[in-house]
Formats: C-alpha cells, structure tokens, sequence
C-alpha cells in the first residue's frame, strides 16, 4: 500500500533505437535517456519539473582528449541524467514529476551553428 510522499523511479534508456527521427542535416547520433522520479498516487495531472544540467562532459574520463563523441573505445558516456536523484526524488514526495535528461550526446556533439539553432 503507498502513502502519501511514496515515489517510484523510472530509467529510460532509448538509446538509439530510432524511437525518434534527428533532422537530415544533423551529422551527429541523438539518444534518449532519462530518470523520472513520480509520486505513486498522481490524482489528474502532476506539475513536471526538467532540471538542465550545465554543460556536461561527454566521456567519463579525467583526460580532456577522451571528452568528444563517441567516446573513445574503453571510456565510457558521462550518465548526466542520473545527477539529480536528491531533488527528484524531494520533489516528487512533494507532488512534482521530476525528469532528468541525458545531455550527453545531445549536450556536446555539435556547435550550435552546425546544428542549425541559430
């Protein structure tokens, strides 16, 4: 039985199963990973909160040469959708639907310029 305050815990990790198309212009490979941290008992809707890292590293390595996309082989993706468990998960007891987003790939692949948001 949930009680009031109880919160559930949600990874995604969409990798790239082509769930969603990136533009024809974009050179780059898009992914999709996140963490949801949600009260148990929603009644109708629930305010969403998507806390946006800075900017993150693309590689978990402490040399700067590892840090491009994709990761050089042994290195592995800096998980920056797992970096706001705390909040998530106080805001959720609270009534919020916490997301956290992965900005690896996304966050670092390319300048703005090339990908077009000018």
């Amino acid at each position: 039985m949930s009680c009031p305050g109880d919160i559930a815990v949600v990874a995604y990790d969409l990798g790239n199963d082509h769930v969603f198309t990136d533009p024809p212009h974009w050179p780059y490979e898009s992914e999709i990973k996140a963490v949801v941290h949600h009260p148990v008992r929603l009644s109708g809707s629930a305010p969403m909160i998507v806390p946006c890292t800075p900017q993150q590293l693309t590689c978990s390595s402490a040399d700067e040469r590892d840090w491009q996309w994709p990761c050089p082989s042994g290195v592995q993706p800096y998980p920056s959708h797992r970096g706001y468990g705390h909040l998530g998960r106080a805001l959720a007891r609270d009534g919020f639907v916490v997301v956290s987003v992965s900005r690896t790939r996304a966050g670092r692949s390319a300048p703005i310029s090339e990908a077009g948001w000018t």
